[in-house]
């Protein structure tokens, strides 16, 4: 594959919320429909983690990588929205009781051009030295956050996350 082609795309039904905040309460992340379009409410007021477990693809360079992130909002409200992506290599001395991702890269969303339910897109850039050592064939795990506590987020309202696409860094 070369730079800037499709690696892997995690579409919500395959994405995995976090199964606990550390306190022993689920998540609660609400997955639903509309007109065919499966999303998944990520609500202000709640730092929202979800899960893609993949495997990456022999044709990976092991260069940089870009994640790029679809989401709609259900409010007219043009205020940003903060997402964090961060990688974890699962190798065969992995321990599953503990997580090992490397450091997160923040992308503010500025607004929600169009209004309600009009997709939107933004990505993030990870060197190779931020993502944990990936090389093709590894198992990992992206981790994308909704960071509501983080100042630059400043929508109220809800993100809908539609899929996630991982490309190969151009």
């Amino acid at each position: 594959m070369g730079a800037g082609e499709t690696l892997l795309v995690f579409q919500t039904k395959q994405l995995v919320p976090r199964d606990d905040d550390d306190s022993g309460h689920p998540s609660m992340l609400v997955t639903t429909t509309r007109k065919f379009h499966t999303q998944n409410f990520l609500a202000s007021g709640t730092d929202w983690y979800v899960f893609c477990p993949g495997v990456m693809p022999s044709g990976y360079f092991n260069g940089g990588i870009d994640v790029y992130i679809y989401w709609t909002a259900t409010t007219a409200a043009a205020n940003d929205i903060s997402w964090k992506t961060s990688f974890e290599k699962i190798a065969d001395t992995f321990d599953i009781s503990t997580d090992s991702f490397a450091a997160a890269i923040e992308v503010v969303d500025t607004g929600n051009v169009g209004g309600a339910d009009f997709l939107q897109i933004c990505n993030t850039s990870h060197l190779h030295s931020e993502i944990d050592g990936i090389v093709a064939g590894d198992s990992f795990r992206l981790r994308l956050e909704r960071d509501t506590g983080d100042a630059s987020d400043t929508h109220a309202g809800t993100a809908e996350l539609h899929m996630i696409e991982i490309r190969e860094a151009s």
